[in-house]
């Protein structure tokens, strides 16, 4: 199976709520978990192709649990909920025993301040998280660039940029053109 019918149904659901960010949001709280299901699917693709040494354990943000419960199980791997907020952080240390490998998962990636937050806390417990992956990436917000100072690599599904008002276009949120010619 292509990666790019995995991802046609994202796409399509993503497509009707630009360019506007307060529909794209309302979205992103109420995707179908069949669309959780071919995101895991195309994401742990992407990580196989991409990421040369083996992860150990896949560490989910609150946000990005369901999708990475479902990345878990494509990738075999254990999976452990970080609880808490900004700043406040909990990841239970038995589960990263033994596991120095880890993915963050998250389901958009905008700011990036809690994804480093949660690096760095796991770093501490003694698993260095190497990749994150998540179905959105705002890719004109500072995420994927705060996470590249930890040497953490950005897996997004889709990626989307803010332009402003032109002649031919309105302004707001875009697909990216990095994706492919078929799914834009």
């Amino acid at each position: 199976m292509t990666e790019q019918p995995l991802l046609s149904g994202f796409v399509t659901y993503l497509q009707a709520a630009l360019p506007d960010a307060g529909h794209v949001d309302k979205l992103m709280l109420g995707l179908p978990d069949k669309v959780y299901t071919d995101l895991s699917q195309h994401l742990a693709a992407e990580l196989h192709r991409t990421t040369p040494e083996p992860l150990d354990v896949v560490l989910a943000l609150p946000d990005g649990l369901k999708l990475a419960e479902r990345l878990a199980e494509v990738l075999r791997l254990p999976l452990v909920r970080v609880q808490g907020r900004g700043g406040a952080w909990k990841i239970d240390p038995q589960m990263l025993l033994n596991r120095p490998r880890g993915l963050l998962v998250s389901r958009e990636l905008v700011g990036g301040v809690a994804e480093l937050e949660v690096c760095v806390r796991a770093q501490g417990l003694g698993c260095e998280v190497r990749s994150l992956a998540c179905a959105l990436e705002r890719s004109t917000e500072q995420g994927r660039h705060r996470l590249l100072q930890l040497g953490v690599q950005s897996h997004a599904a889709v990626q989307i940029a803010q332009v402003p008002a032109t002649a031919q276009h309105s302004g707001g949120w875009i697909i990216e053109r990095r994706l492919p010619r078929g799914l834009r």
